[in-house]
């Protein structure tokens, strides 16, 4: 493996700044939380909150919910998992658009209202807008594919995906996501086809990311280990936690965040400009807690299933 190939496991003194929480509305007996998202539009973070119905967003201002929105499958009972309610959710540009596990639905949202629904071919995981092409990918898991819808819920197509998909990312014309074995593959948007597979150092692939400017792809690793990928290389690999799932990027700070769902801690870990990781701190994070995202002003969320609530951490560095 060249020089560049880099593993730093030096772990930083610091810690990060304030800890605090966001208790979500209905959040007891616990939240089957899953995908967590920020939307820039509306300066708020998403939160499908699983069993509790709710789509909660927070104001990274204020670090409270500002609204709720209802409507969505509930249940009274928390059995550990994330498997009800809505767990996805992305910002097209217009609406919010969210999926629903307990009705194998896409839902749209226009402020507080629900306008639009459709049925799915399969169970849901991630929901992802593309602008490029203006639509709506959602990933099934158990039918091994990506469905494609329009922004106004018409089925278009598939793209079968042998062996995952999980996780999904979309930059600029590719989407990205992974096979569950330890491979990521790339999509052409356009023409709705994978042009490469190749190997992203997992034994489990979990979250991905990617840095839009320099083409880094971020793969998040069962285990708790990060790994930077360019050009379908294998640069840079980084342990800061025991237990991953979904991972955050910061653009502006250049920062990942990883929550350790074993460990109950975050790291946040730089990116530097040739793809070399360091670990600059660690921060508090939830027993079980496999899901954060990033307002990308100096914040990370991550979710307290067993609290039915939101860790926040400062980023100090």
């Amino acid at each position: 493996m060249r020089a560049t190939l880099v593993l730093l496991l030096a772990c930083a003194s610091a810690s990060a700044g304030p800890v605090k929480a966001v208790d979500l509305p209905a959040g007891k007996p616990g939240i089957g939380f899953d995908d967590l998202q920020y939307s820039a539009r509306l300066n708020r973070v998403l939160v499908p909150a699983g069993r509790s119905g709710n789509l909660d967003l927070i104001d990274p201002s204020t670090g409270k919910v500002a609204t709720v929105v209802t409507g969505f499958s509930t249940a009274k009972t928390f059995d550990g998992g994330h498997d009800f309610g809505i767990t996805s959710v992305t910002d097209t540009g217009s609406v919010l658009a969210v999926t629903d596990r307990s009705t194998d639905e896409i839902v749209l949202v226009d402020g507080t209202k629900l306008t639009a629904r459709a049925k799915l071919a399969g169970g849901p995981d991630y929901v992802r807008y593309v602008g490029i092409t203006q639509e709506l990918w959602v990933t099934e898991p158990d039918a091994d594919q990506i469905e494609i819808f329009s922004a106004d819920l018409k089925p278009l197509a598939k793209i079968a995906i042998k062996g995952g998909p999980e996780s999904l990312a979309i930059s600029g014309g590719m989407a990205y996501t992974h096979l569950w074995d330890g491979e990521t593959v790339e999509i052409d948007v356009e023409k709705r086809a994978i042009t490469a597979t190749y190997k992203n150092g997992c034994s489990g692939s979990r979250g991905i990311a990617v840095d839009d400017a320099r083409g880094y792809v971020f793969a998040g690793c069962a285990d708790g280990k990060v790994t930077v990928l360019q050009k379908g290389k294998l640069i840079a690999q980084l342990k800061p936690v025991d237990g991953m799932d979904i991972i955050a990027w910061s653009p502006t700070k250049r920062h990942l965040y990883l929550s350790g769902s074993k460990s109950a801690d975050l790291a946040i870990v730089g990116v530097g400009k040739d793809g070399a990781l360091k670990l600059l701190g660690k921060g508090a994070g939830a027993s079980g807690g496999h899901c954060v995202t990033t307002d990308d002003a100096g914040h990370a969320y991550v979710c307290d299933p067993r609290g039915g609530r939101l860790v926040v951490d400062a980023d100090p560095y």
